[in-house]
């Protein structure tokens, strides 16, 4: 099964993709870059796998997985994030922290009528 990334976008904030990107262009650029700044600051060498999960405005996940023993089961495997800041078609990234996945439901604020409202 294909693992996907998820681009969250608000209103307030749009992706810093190039001219011209598409938003498919954009996730690869930004996972790209943050794999290779994440194997830099980490030191990561050999056996490691690294996957983009999620990029939010201003920062992006990374799924690192350690493997060792003879049938590679994950000996480590972490959920780094990182601010990026995207400008004149260049990335730049912040210090990797540790992080948790947490899904939050919120209740939906009054609005016009939906579809469903009909």
């Amino acid at each position: 099964m294909p693992r996907i990334t998820t681009i969250h976008v608000t209103k307030a904030q749009e992706p810093p993709m190039a001219d011209g990107e598409s938003l498919n262009g954009f996730a690869r650029r930004v996972s790209d870059a943050a794999r290779t700044h994440l194997i830099k600051k980490m030191g990561l060498t050999k056996n490691f796998s690294l996957f983009v999960p999620d990029i939010f405005p201003g920062s992006v996940v990374v799924d690192l997985m350690k493997f060792s023993g003879e049938h590679g089961e994950p000996r480590v495997r972490k959920l780094m994030s990182m601010s990026f800041e995207g400008k004149d078609g260049g990335l730049t990234f912040g210090e990797p922290v540790e992080v948790q996945r947490r899904i939050q439901y919120a209740p939906i604020a009054k609005s016009a009528p939906s579809i469903w409202d009909r």
